[in-house]
């Protein structure tokens, strides 16, 4: 289906197959998801192999689209992504803060369940706009309704 050098290809060729049987659902769901996952496994395949780290992200995001599910994918994504957040963490304590959000976002990018990598992003956003997260605003004295007679 979709071998390293042809991952763009693989799509047209799928609907090309597939057009004559288009109303047949049970048979299109039982192969789509082959067809999803072996892109994504030449997209991973491809990211694997690329030396330059920007296109390599490029090629990890575009596979955890056709199946983020992938145990290729995610043996190769995660570990990028765990570091993504050292650095992350790194940028945020010598207060790059655009630098620590670019890290942590690409991060969650790579691994959306890291919900503490993501709240980090937002604090390192917060910082960067100078934004005053509503938690940590001080509470104005509320004026008390006045009473009728």
């Amino acid at each position: 289906m979709a071998t390293e050098d042809q991952c763009e290809e693989s799509w047209e060729r799928w609907k090309d197959s597939t057009r004559h049987v288009y109303r047949n659902r049970n048979w299109l769901e039982k192969h789509k998801r082959e067809h999803e996952s072996a892109v994504a496994l030449c997209y991973t395949k491809r990211a694997q192999t690329e030396s330059d780290f920007v296109q390599q992200k490029e090629w990890l995001l575009e596979a955890k689209k056709w199946d983020h599910n992938l145990a290729e994918y995610q043996a190769a994504a995660y570990p990028i992504a765990e570091e993504q957040h050292k650095k992350g963490e790194d940028l945020f304590a010598l207060e790059d803060w655009q630098g620590a959000y670019d890290a942590f976002s690409l991060s969650v990018a790579l691994q959306p369940s890291r919900s503490q990598t993501r709240k980090r992003a937002e604090e390192a956003r917060d910082k960067r706009l100078n934004i005053i997260p509503p938690h940590k605003k001080e509470k104005k004295e509320q004026k008390k309704p006045k009473q009728l007679k």
